[in-house]
């Protein structure tokens, strides 16, 4: 069965802003740097050598253990979430027997 387009989410420009301005402004210098180091990349793909590009690419590497530390926190609790609600009704519930 093929999905509808009212179902689906469109990208918007809107919605896109709205997210940059929830993150902080480490996040967002994070995120610029993983951006630059996108494009020096496409750049030199080109055959155009950027210099600095390992440097970038070490900056990226430093921003994606960034994310990855503030990730955790929210992978925790969802985690914790899942698994508290899938293990623990054996546990809690009364038994049928009496």
């Amino acid at each position: 069965m093929r999905a509808s387009r009212d179902n689906m989410t469109r990208f918007s420009l809107r919605r896109f802003s709205v997210a940059l301005r929830r993150l902080s402004p480490t996040d967002r210098i994070a995120l610029g740097v993983a951006i630059l180091y996108v494009i020096l990349k496409v750049i030199g793909a080109f055959g155009h050598p950027v210099p600095l590009t390992s440097f970038a690419g070490f900056l990226t590497f430093l921003a994606v253990i960034y994310f990855f530390i503030r990730l955790l926190p929210w992978i925790r609790t969802s985690l914790l979430c899942v698994c508290a609600t899938a293990w623990s009704w054996p546990i809690y519930s009364s038994p049928s027997f009496l």
